[in-house]
């Protein structure tokens, strides 16, 4: 069942990732950062329960955080420079009154 929970946690945050990248907002990203979350803490459990070696899981979750830190960086990007403009929008308008 947890292996189930996991698979659904980590294919969710890439997803919800790659939604958070193409539409930013700051409630996207604390889901978003809350599936990570949840992928790794259903990750260590999956180690500690079936008592694996641990070179394999480090490998994949290495990746999978490489993949899913790479979509949350770009969307952080995006949602700043959007707030940028919007301020500077905001600004501009004020002068010009």
């Amino acid at each position: 069942m947890i292996l189930l929970t996991h698979i659904i946690f980590a294919l969710g945050s890439i997803l919800q990732a790659t939604y958070t990248l193409v539409r930013p907002s700051r409630n996207q990203m604390r889901i978003s950062y809350g599936l990570v979350t949840a992928t790794l803490a259903s990750g260590v459990v999956l180690v500690w329960q079936l008592q694996v070696s641990l070179m394999q899981p480090c490998l994949t979750g290495l990746l999978y955080i490489g993949a899913v830190t790479v979509l949350l960086v770009g969307a952080n990007r995006r949602l700043s420079l959007a707030s940028q403009a919007a301020h500077t929008r905001d600004w501009s308008q004020h002068q010009d009154r």
